[in-house]
């Protein structure tokens, strides 16, 4: 199909969109000239205003300030979930609440959220933008 575009223009810019079944061409020739190109390569053509949807600095900032908004809840919700488990692991741990224990379980219940706050913001926001990039790599072909 870029062929039978470049040999009525060879300037055109062609871009295809497998996928969703487009291809954008930017040409200094008008869009029926470039309609009877592809058919006469064989393909169906027909203008349409539909656009495709490209991969655009835009879209790469939305999905990272997204990624970063799921991280910033996971700092959070990671750190709670380490606090109530530890409360758990406190209430049924014999040797806590002994007469020789010295305090050692309870500091469990402050070092645990403060030491799974980092690895939840990035585990938020790592799980987010690789489902972000997979997403948009089903959408239209990305070179990677």
């Amino acid at each position: 199909m870029k062929a039978a575009i470049h040999a009525l223009d060879p300037d055109a810019d062609v871009h295809g969109y497998i996928p969703q079944g487009l291809v954008e061409v930017r040409s200094q020739f008008a869009a029926e000239a470039i309609c009877r190109s592809i058919e006469t390569a064989g393909y169906s053509a027909s203008e349409t205003e539909r656009r495709p949807r490209s991969l655009r600095l835009p879209g790469l900032g939305r999905l990272v300030g997204r990624a970063a908004l799921w991280g910033s809840a996971w700092a959070f919700l990671l750190p709670i979930v380490g606090f109530s488990a530890m409360l758990i692991a406190i209430q049924f741990d014999p040797t806590c609440n002994s007469p020789g224990d010295s305090g050692g379980c309870y500091m469990g219940l402050v070092t645990v959220p403060i030491l799974l706050s980092v690895p939840g913001a990035l585990l938020g926001f790592i799980v987010t933008f690789g489902l972000g990039l997979y997403r948009l790599q089903r959408v239209q072909r990305l070179p990677f």
